[in-house]
């Protein structure tokens, strides 16, 4: 009985509610990563923090809608999707992989991820304009939209910031089963996705998605330079490469979801996914060569 329930329910309410419920422990675990002193030596010298967070909510959007705009519909809202959403726990991981400066890479994620409530819903109105797509925005509740995204990210973060503080041993000795299980759903959800529209998967991910790589090395590239302009270190520039190149890809299926727009979820999640693919290769030859300069 409880498999026909499950069957008789929309996937695209089951799909919302796993992706919100992933975001939430995906958050969590970030938020139980971050510690004051983190917030405190950042804080201290701001600048890298203010130019890295200029990138991720203007930039980065601006280059993701420009590269969308030339395809119109779905396609296009949905790699603007994904560009308008920040990043989240594979930014921090990338960036701690390659050897970059994790404590900010933490911090942009905390900070951009308490304003997504309000950044990307006018975010999202500007590209359903630019893509064609305001039919969609017309039945789109913003203001519901703005308080889910609350609930499930800023919500979540500040919640594992405070009980990493009130208790330091016991989030310890959770942290890394709260990742394993985030990392668990996150390949299940994924996976169901882009399983149940397999018979678009290749015509999404050979259309928009060769956009998806042009997006992440034109950001990358930008973040790299903006980080010679003001002489940030080696790893203060890993960091700000990998926040401003790959996004928080449930966030971003949630919020294709939130829109009602199911079909919208699977390019969401093969560009999300092609995104974190390049972002790997990116931290393994960055990790080499740090190895290679201190050899």
């Amino acid at each position: 009985m409880l498999g026909q329930a499950i069957r008789g329910i929309p996937v695209g309410v089951l799909t919302s509610s796993y992706a919100g419920v992933l975001t939430m422990v995906v958050m969590l675990v970030i938020g139980s990563t971050l510690r004051l002193t983190d917030l405190v030596a950042v804080f201290k010298r701001p600048r890298a923090l203010l130019v890295g967070l200029a990138g991720q909510q203007v930039l980065v959007p601006i280059v993701g809608l420009t590269l969308a705009s030339g395809l119109g519909g779905s396609p296009c809202l949905a790699l603007a999707i994904v560009a308008l959403v920040p990043g989240g726990a594979a930014s921090t991981i990338l960036t701690a992989a390659a050897g970059g400066n994790t404590a900010l890479s933490a911090v942009l994620t905390l900070c951009s991820n308490v304003m997504v409530a309000i950044w990307v819903p006018l975010l999202l109105a500007v590209a359903t304009g630019i893509c064609g797509t305001d039919a969609l925005a017309g039945d789109m509740d913003f203001a519901g939209l703005a308080l889910r995204l609350a609930l499930v990210s800023a919500l979540p973060l500040l919640a594992g910031m405070v009980a990493a503080s009130l208790f330091p041993r016991l989030m310890g000795r959770m942290q890394p089963y709260l990742a394993h299980m985030a990392s668990a759903i996150f390949v299940i959800f994924v996976a169901w996705i882009l399983w149940d529209d397999r018979a678009n998967l290749v015509s999404y991910v050979s259309g928009a998605g060769l956009l998806v790589p042009v997006q992440l090395l034109l950001c990358g590239t930008a973040a790299w330079l903006a980080a010679r302009l003001f002489r940030f270190g080696t790893a203060t520039r890993t960091a700000l490469l990998f926040e401003w190149g790959v996004q928080n890809v449930p966030l971003a299926i949630l919020v294709a979801l939130s829109m009602g727009a199911t079909s919208m979820a699977l390019p969401s999640a093969a560009y999300g996914l092609q995104q974190l693919a390049v972002g790997l290769v990116l931290a393994l030859i960055l990790r080499q060569r740090a190895r290679a300069a201190i050899a």
